[in-house]
C-alpha cells in the first residue's frame, strides 16, 4: 500500500526558508512588524476572500482530483484565486524605501522558529509558511530589511499539503500554533490509499480554533470522497462519480 505521494522535500529545503539576499540583513533586523490588532476591518475582509478562495480550490479538487499533478500547482492555483479579489490586489509601499510589493506571498519565514527535532543532526533554521497574506498597514511600517528577511508577522497563513498524512499534518499544525498565527488555515488533500487515514482524520477532529481546516480525501478504489468543509466539525463521506 502506498502511504504518500509527497514531492521532493528534503531536510535542505526545510531549512532554507530565506533567500540569499536576506542572509546579509538578518543582524540588522532585531524586531518584527506585528499584525494588526484583533478585530481589524481590513483583515476581516481579507479573511472572507481567503476562505472563499480555499473553498473554491477544494471544491475543484473534490470534483476533479487530478486537475493538478503536484502540490506546487495547487499553490499556484490558490494564489490565482486569491488574486481575483480586489481587496488583495495591488502593490503597496514598503515603508519609506520607495519600493512596493504585493500582499500575497509564498514561502514566508515562520514568525517563531520551532525547536530542533531529535532526528535532525544539525540545528533547524527558520522554516517557512506555504502562503501568507500581509496587511497594507504592516508594509507601511516595515523597513526594506524587515521585508527582505521576512520579519513581518502575517495575520493570515495557509498551509496546503497534497498526499501527506498524520505526521505532516501534525507538523503543519505545530508550525501555525508555535507562531501564534491570528488566522491560520490548513488545507489537507489526498487521492491515494493509506494506512494512516484513520490517524489523520483523528488529528483533524482534534484541531481547535483558531485553526481552520478543510480536508478532501479521494478513495479511488471504492469511488468515495471524504471531506470536511471550512467551519464544519464533521467529515462527510459520499460516492464519487465522473458522470
Amino acid at each position: 500500500m502506498i502511504h504518500d505521494e509527497t514531492q521532493d522535500r528534503d531536510l535542505r529545503e526545510e531549512q532554507q526558508a530565506l533567500p540569499p539576499d536576506a542572509e546579509a540583513v538578518l543582524d540588522k533586523v532585531p524586531t518584527t512588524v506585528l499584525p494588526p490588532p484583533p478585530g481589524n476591518q481590513w483583515v476581516a475582509e481579507a479573511v472572507k476572500a481567503v476562505e472563499a478562495s480555499i473553498t473554491k480550490l477544494t471544491d475543484e479538487f473534490r470534483v476533479q482530483p487530478f486537475i493538478h499533478r503536484v502540490e506546487h500547482s495547487l499553490h499556484v492555483r490558490l494564489v490565482q484565486l486569491l488574486s481575483e479579489w480586489e481587496h488583495l490586489r495591488g502593490w503597496y509601499p514598503i515603508g519609506g524605501s520607495g519600493f512596493k510589493t504585493q500582499l500575497i506571498h509564498k514561502e514566508w519565514p515562520e514568525t517563531i522558529p520551532r525547536k530542533k527535532k531529535p532526528e535532525l543532526i544539525i540545528d533547524r533554521r527558520r522554516g517557512s509558511f506555504d502562503l501568507v497574506v500581509l496587511a497594507p498597514s504592516q508594509l507601511e511600517k516595515a523597513t526594506l530589511e524587515q521585508f527582505t528577511a521576512g520579519r513581518i508577522d502575517p495575520p493570515i497563513v495557509i498551509e496546503l499539503g497534497l498526499g501527506y498524512w498524520d505526521d505532516h499534518l501534525d507538523g503543519d499544525q505545530e508550525k501555525l500554533t508555535n507562531s501564534r498565527v491570528q488566522h491560520p488555515y490548513l488545507v489537507h488533500l489526498s487521492r491515494i490509499a493509506s494506512a494512516y487515514q484513520e490517524a489523520t482524520e483523528g488529528i483533524i477532529a482534534g484541531i481547535e480554533a483558531p485553526t481552520q481546516i478543510v480536508y478532501v480525501h479521494h478513495d479511488l478504489e471504492h469511488k468515495k470522497v471524504h471531506f470536511r468543509h471550512l467551519g464544519s466539525p464533521d467529515i462527510t463521506q459520499v460516492k464519487h462519480s465522473l458522470t
